[in-house]
């Protein structure tokens, strides 16, 4: 398969990579250095692994490139791309244009990548695409207000893409994770009263890792998946809260 996984630097981009690199023809978009992003040559196919620059925080100037590669086709797309939250604050401290401009910036650039690709998996009668969004569009978090509106939006996309192309063999579907160790949650899991709390709630009582967030894609974009339009929560239980949260 020709698979497409934006965000390629981000820990949970990683670990789906070397999760579906082996046996695939694998691209990436990456916004950082190209020298910082180092992988094992036996994490991936022969062919092995194809990296694109392009940072959705300046979309506008840097669609071009991404889009020529998506204009030649993929089979799936893992979009898990998300520029950085511009600031920690309660809604109404937010500067308009800059809240807008994270909202745009990561609503458009999906939307724009997703254009290129349907019309080839119209005609091949086959595609897959999933969505790495967030628990916090379902249980709400503290200062993120942009993050979630975008991550919100993009859900009710993907639903839409599931019921206008489930009929040409394109699935897509949504996966939310939940607290995960990742360079998002370091800043709060470095914390260890917060990591100690964290684990309270979480029924399965542990922090989850990108690997598991892996699991559950590669099963998505699999050629014999008949998963379509589904919000899968990849949470250890939560929205449900342990009753250890309470002792």
């Amino acid at each position: 398969m020709k698979i497409l996984v934006t965000g390629g630097t981000s820990k949970i981009g990683e670990a789906v990579m070397k999760k579906i690199g082996k046996n695939n023809d694998l691209f990436t978009t990456v916004s950082s250095d190209k020298s910082n992003f180092i992988f094992s040559k036996n994490d991936f196919s022969a062919k092995g692994l194809n990296i694109i620059q392009c940072d959705f925080s300046n979309f506008n100037e840097a669609q071009e490139d991404v889009l020529k590669y998506a204009a030649q086709g993929f089979d799936a797309v893992v979009l898990n791309a998300c520029t950085k939250i511009p600031e920690y604050k309660l809604l109404h401290e937010h500067d308009l244009k800059k809240f807008m401009s994270f909202v745009e910036a990561n609503i458009l650039a999906n939307i724009a990548i997703l254009q290129k690709v349907l019309p080839a998996m119209v005609e091949k009668k086959f595609g897959r695409i999933v969505f790495v969004s967030t628990m916090a569009v379902e249980m709400g978090l503290s200062s993120y207000s942009p993050y979630i509106v975008a991550k919100a939006a993009l859900e009710g996309l993907i639903r839409n893409i599931a019921v206008d192309y489930g009929k040409h063999g394109i699935f897509a579907n949504t996966v939310r994770p939940g607290i995960i160790k990742t360079e998002r949650t370091a800043p709060f899991l470095d914390n260890p009263k917060y990591e100690i709390r964290a684990k309270r709630i979480i029924p399965a009582g542990e922090i989850g890792k990108p690997e598991q967030i892996a699991e559950t894609v590669a099963l998505l974009i699999s050629e014999g998946s008949y998963i379509n339009g589904q919000t899968i929560n990849v949470s250890g239980g939560l929205p449900l809260v342990s009753s250890l949260a309470r002792v």
